[in-house]
């Protein structure tokens, strides 16, 4: 989620989690219910608890406003894919949600993207292009290149 987003709508954040916990928290069969398959999978694959395992808010460091992506690109920071991947989870991996704010959990976001298979970006206005704001490619595209870079497959955008 963006900077703003984190500090503007901090109640909507915690309902949100909050919605996510319940529908995890659902007794139905993992085939049916998503949300708790992908947290029953980080609870063994990363032993954690229940808690960690339901985290699917996440967002850059407290008090900072940028994805990191954008940034690597405009200096030229980077080499590869890989590089901007790295970087994505890096400037990215902090949990948000009820009574988690800015929790570092690099592991359970990188855990996350890895099972990205399509990525979206819903844009309100037709004044600008997806290349006209860095935030656009840094956002977009570095969600794109870290899912694609942890599933190993092909993400769609």
């Amino acid at each position: 989620m963006s900077g703003i987003v984190r500090d503007n709508f901090t109640h909507s954040v915690e309902l949100l989690d909050r919605a996510i916990q319940a529908v995890a928290a659902l007794d139905e069969t993992p085939e049916v219910n998503f949300v708790r398959k992908h947290a029953l999978a980080s609870m063994n694959e990363h032993g954690g608890a229940w808690r960690e395992a339901t985290l699917r808010l996440f967002g850059s460091k407290p008090g900072t406003y940028s994805k990191g992506v954008n940034l690597a690109v405009l200096s030229s920071a980077w080499k590869d894919e890989k590089d901007l991947a790295d970087i994505f989870v890096a400037w990215n991996g902090y949990a948000y949600g009820e009574g988690i704010s800015g929790t570092e959990s690099h592991e359970y976001f990188a855990s996350n993207l890895s099972t990205v298979s399509l990525t979206f970006n819903k844009v309100d206005s037709d004044e600008y292009d997806l290349l006209g704001c860095c935030c656009y490619f840094g956002d977009h595209g570095g969600l794109t290149v870290a899912a694609r870079h942890l599933s190993g497959k092909e993400v769609k955008a």
